[in-house]
């Protein structure tokens, strides 16, 4: 009982320490915004500029900071107000920001092919899996012919296939009517890179070396 009662207390001593460094963070960055408001709000210009631009200027400064103050205030205020709400809002707001820096690129679709196709190399022709096999000479192919694209929406990336090369100058390469369409693109995407992967690659990789002819069904 005693040992428990040690560890609830300590329990207990940790939420306070939590919350009090929260309050004190929380107060810190309110004193120093308010310092700086009242720092702008001391700002007076001499005679001669006043009704010129740089009056204007000062003012739209002025006005744009109270604007940015009145709603870090008023977040504060409503994450105080509604803690779990603003703990969803924090955890989305973070896994976006995740989502982001882990998006990948062009660069590491090259890689991740590049992979796949020493893994598959390792691999005699009988024994590989025909389905990962003509995937990875569909992408190979493709790039030998240029026609990879990317695009990036900031937390997750297409690759997709284009109709010709960039250095085609045909009047069909470079018409813009004649363009791929958004409503047919769903069609030309190879693969979708979320997370730091490319997940359908790697979903093709998946038993690579396991040639399923081989394992005939039983009738």
């Amino acid at each position: 009982m005693y040992l428990y009662s040690l560890l609830l207390r300590g329990k207990h001593s940790h939420q306070f320490t939590s919350v009090r460094s929260l309050k004190y963070v929380r107060q810190t960055y309110t004193e120093r915004f308010n310092d700086i408001k009242t720092k702008f709000n001391s700002i007076t210009l001499p005679e001669k500029f006043k009704g010129t631009i740089v009056e204007k200027w000062t003012l739209y400064w002025k006005d744009l900071y109270t604007d940015y103050y009145e709603v870090f205030r008023e977040t504060v205020t409503n994450a105080k107000n509604n803690p779990k709400k603003s703990f969803i809002y924090l955890m989305f707001c973070g896994f976006l920001v995740y989502c982001n820096k882990t998006n990948p690129t062009e660069t590491s679709y090259r890689d991740a092919f590049l992979s796949a196709s020493n893994e598959l190399l390792l691999v005699s022709k009988p024994l590989r899996n025909p389905e990962s096999d003509n995937h990875l000479i569909f992408i190979e192919s493709c790039y030998n012919a240029g026609l990879i694209r990317s695009i990036s929406f900031g937390i997750f990336s297409f690759m997709w296939i284009d109709d010709y090369d960039n250095a085609v100058a045909l009047y069909k390469a470079n018409c813009s009517y004649l363009q791929p369409q958004y409503i047919t693109m769903y069609e030309r995407i190879i693969d979708v890179g979320f997370l730091g992967r490319w997940w359908f690659i790697k979903n093709k990789m998946k038993d690579y070396d396991i040639n399923p002819n081989d394992w005939p069904s039983e009738e």
